[in-house]
């Protein structure tokens, strides 16, 4: 009687599972579409928005720099001699 059970849970809790994130797909959609870039009501958000530009573009700034400096920092590379031809 146990494996009858145990089948019958594992059916539910896949059956569960399937509409349970469908369901939640389709919510999370719904809030999506609510929130578009343009119809956003609060100032508050439209300013995070501008201070998160604000910060990206900073930081691809920093990186640029970074890799600039690092590229300074490198010690020269040594000449490389040509094969000697005795061999």
């Amino acid at each position: 009687m146990e494996p009858f059970i145990t089948i019958w849970v594992a059916i539910a809790l896949v059956f569960g599972g399937v509409w349970g994130t469908i369901i939640l797909r389709a919510l999370v959609t719904r809030k999506t579409k609510d929130l578009e870039p343009g119809e956003v009501d609060d100032q508050r958000l439209l300013e995070m928005a501008d201070d998160t530009q604000l910060l990206t573009s900073r930081i691809e700034q920093l990186e640029e720099e970074v890799s600039f400096l690092r590229e300074l920092r490198q010690p020269p590379a040594d000449p490389q001699l040509p094969p000697s031809e005795d061999a």
